[in-house]
Formats: structure tokens, C-alpha cells, sequence
């Protein structure tokens, strides 16, 4: 991984509250996305890991040829993160560690399991799910 620190995430919301499977509002600090959460043992203002999960993939690949100009590479790589439907997001992000699958977006990392060897990707996420603490008991 890249030597850059990705602080925890801020739970903003629980929908719904006190269910087994919820869909989770969490903040990066730079941006807010909704995740997948089964089992969900999760509160608003909780502090979770910066780690989330992919369920699957429509599409993963670099958003550019290795040929082309650096200035196109550069605007074709930038961070982005599009919210298509309930937990599906399509965008574009910095891969921090191929042999782990990690890819920082707009201060999240999301796991992917599995990256090629480059610098950017461009996704579409079918669904994207978080970590949901431990079940009591």
C-alpha cells in the first residue's frame, strides 16, 4: 500500500436502525457513499475501518492505453464516484496495492480482490458493501 494514511469512516446513517441487513451512509471526510451491510451491528457516529467490499463488477479496467499522453492519463484517472442506484457506483480511482485489490476514490479504499498492475481504474460496481461490526452476544 501506498504511504498514504486513510483514516476510519464516519457512520452518518442506519437504514433501518437495529436490523439484521441495513444500508449504511458513511463519510470519507471528502465524500459520502451508501453500502450494503449484512449482518449490521452498526450506529450512527460510529468509526468503522476505511475497508469496504465489492459483491461484484460490471466492469474493471484501466481507463486509459499505457500509450497515450500523460495529461490524458492524468484527467482520465482522476477520482471519481458516481452513485447509480441504491449501492451500485460507477467511477474512476487510484489503485494503492494490485496484489491486495485496493483502489483509493475519493477518500474510500474499496476492495476489489483482484487488480491488474496499474496506476488508475475505471469501475462499475454492482454492489458495494461494508463491514458490519460484531454481532452481541
Amino acid at each position: 500500500m501506498t504511504g498514504q494514511a486513510y483514516p476510519d469512516l464516519l457512520v452518518i446513517s442506519v437504514d433501518p436502525p437495529g436490523e439484521e441487513s441495513a444500508s449504511v451512509t458513511l463519510s470519507s471526510g471528502t465524500a459520502e457513499i451508501a453500502a450494503f451491510c449484512h449482518p449490521c451491528c452498526l450506529d450512527a457516529g460510529q468509526r468503522i475501518p476505511n475497508r469496504l467490499t465489492v459483491l461484484d463488477t460490471r466492469l474493471l479496467q484501466p481507463p486509459y492505453c499505457d500509450d497515450w499522453p500523460e495529461d490524458e492519463r492524468e484527467e482520465l484517472g482522476r477520482d471519481r464516484l458516481v452513485r447509480k442506484r441504491r449501492h451500485e457506483y460507477v467511477g474512476t480511482g487510484t489503485v494503492i496495492d494490485a496484489d491486495d485489490g485496493l483502489v483509493a476514490v475519493c477518500g474510500f479504499v474499496i476492495d476489489f480482490g483482484s487488480l491488474p498492475s496499474v496506476r488508475h481504474v475505471e469501475f462499475d460496481i454492482v454492489r458495494l458493501d461494508c463491514d458490519g461490526g460484531d454481532l452481541p452476544g
